[in-house]
């Protein structure tokens, strides 16, 4: 049996497969363009097990910071945008008339802002107290340019910007509406939710036992709980209801030049209150990081809203090197200018992680925003963190819709059921292509071979039922692995990863 679990099977991968194999597709975003010589040689193919069609819908949540100092960054947003949605509304990644990858049929866009408001804090200019725009989707334009209407509702009713396929907009109008809207201005809260605005727009509302309301989020699923006792809009007729489909890739993009100040207890900004006020209130979310939300909410919260993790994008135009845009978070992380301390030079302020006079100014290390994309990686979503130092976002742009398209195609997470031994194992081998086998730490992987394109074939190890979530690898999910058990609903078995920071995308695997 040998099963595609990458968008791409690269004929390489092909060759490890002796003739009268069965081959199953599987993995999320699966989509095998290239032949398979092993059915064309007389094996049985099969169709994935349970769930099959394709994934051609993105709900892309665009969070963009409104604080003072975003106002060129906006800007390039404003810029950026437009091109990765004119790409994957047409398939055409070269601008030269041939479809390069299967476009989106529909696309679903809702724009926030970071600005959640002060609670009950009250005396802090720029920031409101209340709720403040609340993770509530925007839908008019707040600096209406030239060609810009003032208000987008009627056109796109459900306060989501929507594009399919044959529909009333064209590609064209459509990537000049959401341009209009992106430019949110820079009067926001100077305390950016940077994380709890996209959790509460798409978040949905609890049953009474605080389950899931819907069958199609991840087993286990529970809906987070926000200021107030409030619950997200993401089920919401009145309000966001529209944006999230069941059966989508849903991509969330955060751009944002200061860390997640996210927290449940607005009175560490309080300049009454005796516990916070002898800090400077640019360092509050420094000195006071205990009372910030932990980043578990928001991995469990986003992963929790895809039965399938590999439908899940997250990618953030943010504060990291300008060096290490696009590296892992892991590497990222490392990076002496990822630390949050106190600028000798500037009392009251802390110390930049970039400062570009060429590009795009200052901005201070995305120290949350980074642990939330290792922990996303982890748990199976796409990630990219890109440096919002750098002149342009084009390159950002352009690996954001290398990630959202790699989630196109047959989108099924379950795989036929297999025959483990008593200790979990099963009798197959597990290859992956990457750049380099090293690349799946920690380095547990066998270079196998090197493909046409110069990738390396890499076997990784298989491991048994009581070291999920422990050892390096991957195992057979059949239910049985206790908490480390992920399986979406109506899925029986899947392949899991375990204890890599970087899971295998394409893999293949190969069964006697």
């Amino acid at each position: 049996m040998l099963i595609d679990g990458g968008r791409v099977m690269r004929r390489s991968l092909s060759a490890l497969v002796v003739a009268g194999a069965v081959v199953a597709c599987s993995g999320g975003g699966a989509i095998p363009l290239a032949p398979l010589p092993a059915c064309h040689q007389g094996a049985t193919c099969i169709d994935p097990f349970p769930q099959g069609g394709s994934v051609d819908k993105v709900d892309l949540l665009l969070v963009i910071d409104n604080g003072s100092s975003m106002g060129e960054e906006q800007l390039s947003v404003v810029t950026g945008l437009p091109r990765m949605i004119q790409h994957l509304t047409t398939g055409d990644r070269d601008g030269d008339g041939t479809i390069d990858f299967m476009p989106a049929r529909s696309i679903h866009v809702g724009i926030v802002d970071t600005d959640m408001g002060l609670g009950d804090v009250t005396g802090i200019a720029s920031c409101d107290p209340g709720f403040g725009d609340d993770g509530l989707m925007q839908i008019r334009a707040r600096r209406p340019a030239t060609g810009c209407m003032a208000d987008y509702s009627r056109a796109y009713p459900g306060n989501v910007f929507a594009f399919d396929v044959a529909g009333a907009h064209t590609p064209a109008q459509f990537e000049a509406d959401l341009a209009c809207v992106a430019a949110l201005g820079t009067d926001g809260c100077g305390f950016p939710f940077v994380l709890d605005a996209p959790l509460k727009a798409i978040s949905l509302t609890p049953t009474g036992s605080g389950d899931s309301p819907v069958s199609w989020t991840r087993r286990g699923y529970l809906p987070p709980v926000f200021y107030a006792g409030t619950f997200g809009h993401g089920d919401d007729p009145a309000t966001n209801g529209a944006f999230l489909r069941p059966d989508s890739a849903l991509a969330i993009v955060t751009v944002n030049d200061h860390d997640d100040c996210s927290t449940s207890n607005p009175n560490i900004f309080s300049i009454d209150d005796p516990a916070f006020n002898g800090v400077d209130l640019a360092l509050r979310c420094h000195a006071f990081d205990a009372e910030l939300y932990p980043i578990e909410r928001y991995a469990d919260g986003f992963t929790g809203l895809r039965a399938n993790p590999a439908l899940l994008v997250f990618a953030a135009i943010t504060g990291v090197p300008p060096a290490l845009s696009g590296r892992d978070p892991a590497t990222i992380l490392a990076d002496p200018a990822m630390v949050s301390q106190i600028d000798p030079t500037h009392a009251g302020q802390l110390e930049p992680v970039c400062i570009e006079p060429s590009g795009r100014g200052i901005a201070l290390p995305a120290i949350r925003v980074t642990r939330l994309a290792q922990q996303l990686r982890s748990a199976g979503a796409k990630v990219t963190l890109e440096s919002i130092c750098n002149a342009d976002f084009t390159s950002a742009f352009d690996h954001i819709l290398t990630l959202i398209v790699d989630t196109l195609g047959p989108s099924v997470p379950c795989i036929r059921p297999l025959m483990p031994s008593a200790d979990g194992t099963v009798d197959c081998q597990l290859y992956a292509s990457g750049t380099h086998c090293t690349d799946f730490t920690p380095a547990v992987a066998v270079t196998e071979s090197t493909d046409q394109y110069g990738y390396q074939v890499c076997r990784l190890p298989q491991i048994t039922r009581d070291r999920a979530g422990i050892d390096p690898g991957w195992i057979y999910d059949d239910g049985t692995l206790g908490a480390f058990s992920m399986l979406p609903h109506g899925c029986t078995q899947r392949i899991a990863f375990s204890a890599l920071t970087a899971h295998p995308a394409p893999f293949t695997l190969v069964c006697p």
